[in-house]
């Protein structure tokens, strides 16, 4: 059964879903298929058939498949010094390296928006990034820019807690108008107190900044403030410490001090054109709790489509591991 808040966001933003299955295991087939396809071609290699246009496949799966951390260490300094000594070799000593690197070396010198392009458009999907602030993923930056738009509304759901317990608070602390979480709130008075963890609906503007869609607040740090307790208790794991510490206008200047403010860049994203052919509208950012961390209870709680929630964090029924303080894209 739905609760009030539900019913007050279906009723202002939600309108006539469509009805359609999404198809979580997109991706996996794709990866799976490619996958087999790569043994194949190796073995082919192997066995002296060797082919230009399947290698080539093969370099376009790589760029689209690899695991995050080894895509950033073949397209790092790693990868360069492989590519200069494949080609030296290749050149020096061409009978015993007669391998040509010119697929590897185009891998490795590929412009980042193309490289990220190919690789995000294929996915088609959000990655799903967790809470821990050493990661160094890129997904921990923000969703990637890969919607039909470069801007668009979108929401947010965030739970009250001191001193953030009133509309008022709230709007100060996401930069939002009040009257407009109101608007989104059953016209919840600005300044009546609300009982803590009650969820309220932020509405945003969430744009393209680099290749990384967000809508930013600023906040000035307090005394005992890190950033580990401004992405993931403050706000609630709407941000996270990387993507702040990419904001600092001296990046090199690590540590925050109080009465410093500082640019905190709201994670949201706009649809994909797949999503919005499946009557998609909005991508809500909802922070994952302890209590519940299952993607398709939290699906079905705001009357989502299991599938294409697990579709749209990049995530499967085989894959579905989820961490408390984490967003959830939520597609209604």
């Amino acid at each position: 059964m739905k609760t009030e808040m539900l019913e007050t966001f279906y009723t202002v933003i939600a309108g006539d879903f469509a009805s359609e299955n999404g198809n979580a295991a997109i991706r996996s087939a794709f990866c799976w298929a490619a996958s087999f396809s790569a043994l194949f071609l190796l073995v082919l290699n192997l066995l002296g058939r060797r082919s230009r246009l399947q290698a080539s496949f093969l370099a376009l799966f790589l760029t689209a498949s690899l695991p995050e951390a080894v895509f950033q260490i073949l397209r790092g300094q790693f990868g360069c010094w492989v590519a200069i000594f494949a080609i030296a070799a290749n050149y020096c000593f061409p009978d015993v390296f007669p391998v040509s690197v010119s697929r590897f070396l185009f891998f490795v010198v590929m412009p980042n928006w193309l490289a990220y392009e190919l690789r995000e458009s294929i996915a088609a999907q959000q990655p799903y990034a967790g809470n821990v602030c050493r990661r160094n993923e890129s997904s921990a930056l923000g969703y990637t820019c890969n919607g039909v738009n470069r801007s668009c509304q979108t929401f947010l759901i965030y739970r009250t807690q001191l001193p953030y317990s009133t509309i008022s608070s709230i709007a100060s602390l996401f930069s939002v108008n009040a009257s407009q979480i109101s608007a989104f709130n059953k016209n919840i008075a600005a300044n009546m107190a609300l009982a803590t963890n009650t969820k309220v609906i932020i509405p945003v503007t969430c744009s393209c900044v680099g290749r990384f869609y967000q809508t930013n607040t600023t906040h000035v740090v307090r005394t005992g403030d890190n950033y580990y307790l401004l992405a993931n208790n403050t706000f609630e794991g709407l941000t996270t410490c990387r993507a702040i510490k990419a904001q600092k206008v001296s990046p090199n200047i690590v540590n925050i001090f109080p009465d410093e403010r500082l640019t905190i860049p709201l994670r949201c994203a706009c649809p994909t054109r797949r999503q919005l052919n499946l009557g998609i509208k909005y991508l809500v950012s909802f922070v994952i709790q302890p209590s519940n961390t299952a993607i398709g209870a939290i699906a079905t709680y705001f009357g989502a489509d299991v599938g294409q929630t697990l579709e749209a964090n990049g995530k499967s029924e085989q894959d579905d591991v989820i961490n408390p303080f984490t967003t959830l894209l939520i597609p209604l």
